[in-house]
């Protein structure tokens, strides 16, 4: 899931699956792009702060190393 709020003409986007270490499910992308799309017709919004519900995030190891 991906929770936005609008405070302070910012917007947090915020990653909220902390069971799974935030990652990504088949419906966050679509969640994540309809924050943005909302935080991109805002006026008010000047700025989008991604965040994430979790004290760390899955990572994939680095490609190519």
């Amino acid at each position: 899931m991906a929770d936005s709020v609008v405070a302070d003409r910012k917007a947090y986007i915020t990653l909220d699956r902390p069971e799974r270490l935030n990652g990504i499910d088949r419906w966050m992308p679509g969640e994540t792009d309809a924050s943005v799309e909302r935080a991109n017709d805002d006026g008010e919004v000047h700025v989008i702060v991604p965040g994430a519900k979790a004290d760390r995030s899955a990572r994939l190891p680095p490609r190519g190393f």
